[in-house]
């Protein structure tokens, strides 16, 4: 098992944005499953939750396109929560582990 936690922050992204929100996402690449478990957690928001994504492969000052929504399965503001089970090609892996995911 690989573990990721990475803040949310309006200056994290790309380009930086003046926000008061935050929050935290914490990931689980489980290696002998090859699956990746998430949840997110957000404060501060100024209404409900509208897009939830993990972006890449991209380094720390570029952007790329959104490559799992983890949206999909929330309900309200509450944490968002979700497995990606479907089987990952050993670039998929790499990329994450690599720190070009976000």
């Amino acid at each position: 098992m690989i573990k990721f936690t990475v803040e949310l922050t309006g200056a994290a992204q790309v380009p930086p944005v003046d926000c008061a929100a935050t929050g935290t996402v914490e990931v689980t690449h489980d290696t002998e499953a090859n699956t990746l478990a998430w949840v997110v957690t957000t404060e501060g928001l100024s209404g409900a939750t509208t897009a939830s994504h993990i972006h890449g492969p991209a380094a720390a000052t570029e952007s790329a396109g959104p490559v799992i929504d983890t949206l999909a399965a929330m309900e309200g503001n509450a944490p968002i929560t979700g497995e990606q089970t479907n089987r990952r090609t050993d670039e998929q892996i790499a990329d994450p582990n690599g720190g070009l995911y976000y």
